[in-house]
């Protein structure tokens, strides 16, 4: 997840050094346009009360997230789901909290309530697929990102996430292809992870020239692989 950037966490204990900052890089591919996302209508005037009351808990956790206050975040979109159980917006928003702090079981629960009230919830699946990386679930985390693209063929953290599976599958030509995707599509300043794991990919293949131009273009971006992780 994403976001404000870092949040979602996903943390491999092997593989290649990172940190924590990198959690913050992929989740804020989410969460940057998380308060942009709808969820379903409400009809009854009183739902929609309810609605707006629980959609404010959850604007609140995304300030306190922002500010690092993870732990009031998580309290605070939990009141808000106990205003309106049906509220997707919180639970995803949660799930990416829960990945910034690696609580991965957590991230992944929210993330399939979010999709119980919603199957075409395309947050929920990229969020999960995060979750399922850093439990080295590759092939179920690339299947999931496939349910985001289908249902949103331009939900890039979707392509950074299934980039990084394949990565760690070995499959290094589908991991560039879709690395490539997000770097030209993506702000720039959500590009950092991305040329990172694309720079792995071509060390992998022997082109030092291309993997190290992407390594600096992830450092001016603000990536220290010394402290980060991929995921």
């Amino acid at each position: 997840m994403l976001f404000f950037s870092g949040i979602p966490s996903l943390c491999y204990k092997q593989h290649i050094p990172m940190r924590h900052t990198f959690v913050v890089a992929s989740t804020a591919l989410v969460l940057s346009s998380f308060l942009s996302f709808g969820c379903a209508s409400k009809s009854a005037k009183v739902e929609r009360n309810i609605y707006k009351t629980s959609q404010a808990f959850v604007e609140k956790g995304y300030e306190l997230a922002r500010d690092h206050k993870y732990d009031e975040a998580i309290h605070v979109l939990t009141e808000a789901i106990k205003f309106d159980p049906d509220n997707e917006n919180a639970y995803i928003f949660r799930s990416s909290i829960y990945l910034t702090l690696d609580n991965l079981k957590e991230a992944i629960d929210d993330a399939n309530r979010a999709l119980k009230i919603n199957k075409r919830n395309e947050f929920a699946y990229v969020n999960r697929a995060h979750a399922l990386i850093a439990l080295k679930q590759y092939d179920q985390a690339v299947q999931d990102c496939d349910n985001a693209l289908r249902v949103n063929p331009e939900f890039y953290p979707a392509y950074v996430n299934r980039g990084t599976a394949f990565y760690y599958k070995d499959k290094l030509m589908e991991a560039i292809r879709d690395l490539t995707i997000a770097v030209d599509r993506l702000p720039e300043g959500q590009r950092a992870h991305p040329y990172y794991v694309r720079s792995k990919c071509y060390d992998k293949l022997g082109k030092e020239g291309l993997a190290s131009q992407d390594r600096e273009l992830s450092r001016k971006l603000g990536y220290n692989p010394d402290h980060s992780r991929i995921y």
